[in-house]
């Protein structure tokens, strides 16, 4: 029996971002070990903040979490664009 938060859009988004970035990073040079790590785990962030705060059984809780998540998600973001800038993608 799944959870709720499953059925959320904006949580199957946040999976299918954290599959890609993974995907993605894959590729990128061994000397970028660093900002890999850190995009990952701003991806993974995104994603394990709802699960948690569905946890806490706290409505209050559970959207503070969805916050925290968009904020992994404007981490995310800002990392993508330096990505952008440094020519490592498309």
């Amino acid at each position: 029996m799944g959870r709720a938060y499953e059925n959320l859009e904006f949580y199957k988004n946040v999976c299918e971002i954290r599959r890609l970035i993974n995907k993605m990073t894959g590729a990128f040079q061994k000397s970028r070990l660093r900002l890999v790590s850190q995009i990952c785990d701003a991806a993974r962030s995104a994603k394990q903040n709802i699960r948690e705060g569905y946890a806490k059984d706290s409505v209050g809780e559970f959207a503070h979490s969805i916050k925290i998540s968009r904020g992994s998600l404007e981490e995310l973001g800002g990392d993508m664009d330096d990505c952008l800038e440094d020519n490592l993608i498309p």
